[in-house]
C-alpha cells in the first residue's frame, strides 16, 4: 500500500511540473489515447531491456536515476492516464 501513495504523490508532481496539456495536446481523444500507449510501448520496451541485461547477468542493469521500480510506477500512472482519458475525466 505504501508504494501506492507513494506512486501517488509521483504522479502528482509529475503532473504539476509538465501539467495535463502534454498527454491532452490533441483535439481528439483517440489521438490522445495512441499518445499514451507510445508513452507506454517506451516504458515496457526499457522494462524489457533492463530485464534482458538481468537475464544475461550483465553488470550493472539499472539505468542510472531511473531504477526498475520507476519504470513499473511509470507505467501504472500511465494506465491510470488512460484510464481518465477514456472515461472522459482528464482535465
Amino acid at each position: 500500500m505504501k508504494s501506492k501513495i507513494e506512486n501517488i504523490i509521483m504522479f502528482d508532481r509529475k503532473q504539476s511540473d509538465y501539467g495535463s496539456k502534454n498527454i491532452a495536446a490533441w483535439d481528439k481523444k483517440d489521438l490522445n489515447i495512441l499518445g499514451v500507449g507510445f508513452r507506454l510501448n517506451d516504458k515496457l520496451q526499457r522494462m524489457m531491456n533492463l530485464t534482458w541485461k538481468r537475464i544475461e547477468n550483465k553488470e550493472s542493469p539499472e539505468v542510472e536515476n531511473e531504477p526498475m521500480l520507476d519504470t513499473a510506477r511509470d507505467i501504472e500512472n500511465y494506465g491510470t492516464i488512460l484510464e481518465l482519458l477514456e472515461s472522459d475525466e482528464w482535465v
